[in-house]
Parts: structure tokens; sequence; C-alpha cells
């Protein structure tokens, strides 16, 4: 873990959590839940940025009230941790936003891969991918872990033989957790595993390529939900073992 105080490096880093929309966890002192949000403004000359409203909604008044919060945030592979203070907080559509200061340190960690969520087997999301050429048979696989990146699927059947890394694909997908919406965007393979002994499916990892606004901005909310949850389930897990 590297300890950043250069402001320039600092603005880059909160520059690209806004750009690439990831997903923030802030921890409020004092307070055992955690919650979601993602930077949503930057104003490197007021050395101040803005955060979405946080999940669940109990953080935004307990934000109020302690004035400070540690966020956490992951993009890239990269890992950043950092205190910021609470300067005000606006209401734009009957959702409060709030806008904090610039923090003076940041920690910072590079990692191999970013953080990936993986989804139950026993409730499983089922997608469909399609090329250009249609001799070639639709690939029906279950999503087994998401993240704003990309996709990783399992598919039962044999894939093509036309089927290869690099690749550009269409993928349809229901969003998770609100199936009657779904997600349909351009993909390019990154990785293909073939079955090990004593397995029949196969493994896509799928990346997403220039997908719409609209359709971003529901499947950040559907893993910020994915992620409340999740949290909520190990909370009530270490619940039982007190």
């Amino acid at each position: 873990m590297e300890q950043l105080t250069d402001q320039i490096r600092i603005k880059g880093f909160l520059k690209r959590l806004f750009t690439q929309r990831a997903l923030l966890t802030l921890k409020l002192f004092d307070r055992p839940e955690e919650f979601i949000s993602m930077v949503i403004g930057l104003d490197p000359e007021q050395n101040r940025f803005m955060i979405d409203a946080l999940q669940p909604d109990l953080g935004n008044n307990l934000l109020g009230q302690i004035g400070k919060v540690m966020i956490r945030g992951t993009f890239e592979g990269i890992n950043l941790s950092f205190e910021a203070n609470l300067i005000e907080t606006k209401l734009e559509n009957n959702l409060p936003l709030h806008v904090l200061a610039i923090p003076n340190v940041m920690d910072y960690l590079q990692r191999r891969e970013a953080i990936r969520i993986k989804l139950s087997a026993a409730h499983p999301y089922p997608v469909e991918l399609r090329t250009e050429d249609k001799k070639i048979p639709v690939i029906h696989g279950l999503i087994r872990d998401l993240s704003v990146g990309g996709l990783g699927i399992q598919v039962d059947k044999k894939l093509p033989a036309q089927i290869e890394s690099g690749q550009h694909l269409e993928c349809t997908f229901p969003l998770p957790l609100d199936v009657k919406q779904s997600i349909r965007c351009e993909v390019i393979i990154r990785v293909i595993k073939s079955p090990i002994p004593g397995q029949s499916h196969s493994f896509l990892g799928i990346q997403f390529i220039d997908m719409l606004k609209p359709q971003q901005r529901l499947l950040e909310k559907s893993i910020m939900n994915l992620q409340r949850l999740a949290q909520q389930r190990r909370n009530g897990e270490e619940d039982e073992m007190d």
C-alpha cells in the first residue's frame, strides 16, 4: 500500500473514478454498516467532488450528522482508500447529492485484477451471444460473475470452432435483480477456457464495448444493489456467529 500526498495524482485518480463510474464503498466512522455510491462530479479548482446518494438510504442522514466518511474504490485493478470531509448536501430531484473536499492523503494499491461480483448458481441469469455470421449458432450461457466492465459466462455446450479470443459479439442479458429489463451491447472476448476433465462446460470472459450511457447506468445501479445484498448476507452470518 502506497500513501499519496501529491494533489495532482490524487485528483487524477478521482477523475478516473468519475469517468469510469467506479462503484465506491463508504464507511461512516463508528458505524458498523457499509454504503454504496459513486463519484458523479469533480471540481479540482474548487478542491471538491460530488458523490451520488448513498445506498441504503440511511447513510445519507448519517453522513450529514457525522460529517466525514472513509471511501474505498476500485478500477482497473487499482484499489484506493481515503477519508473525505463533507462540505454540503444538495437535493436534486428529491435525491441527496453530497459534496466532499478532495483529500490531502490517499492510500493506493495496484492489484492484478479488478473485483468482480459472483452470482449464485441457484439463481442463474441467462446470456446470449451472437456473431455477424448467421451461420454460427447463437451461444447460450449463464452469467457467473459480472462487473461494470464485463461478464464471466458459463457455456454448457461446446463452443463453435469459429469463436476465438479478440472476437466481437453482440451480447444480450437480463438486468440482475430486475429481469424485466435487459442489456444489449457489443462485447469483445478476452478469455476462453475449454472444459476440464470431468466437466462439460466452457468459460468465456467478455468485456463491454461502448455501452450506451442509460444501459451503463442501469447496470451500475444493479451492481450497487448486488453489493448491498452481499454485505447484508455477510453481516447476517457474522451475527449468527456472535
